[in-house]
């Protein structure tokens, strides 16, 4: 579930993706008033193949 919420569309590929990397997420009541912070790393889609489509080479 905590990837589908950094996901992206991405219209090259025409398919949702993640980046990777380290992303900080903050709780508060306002920007002033942080009351809790964490950090989750997300391996994101690299070397994730990308959906067959009629223009695919027999290869892919």
């Amino acid at each position: 579930m905590v990837r589908r919420a950094f996901a992206y569309y991405d219209i090259t590929d025409s398919r949702w993706a993640v980046t990777p990397g380290q992303y900080r997420l903050e709780l508060s009541r306002s920007s002033h008033d942080i009351a809790a912070r964490s950090t989750i790393h997300l391996d994101g889609d690299l070397g994730r193949p990308s959906p067959l489509t009629l223009a695919s080479t027999i290869e892919e």
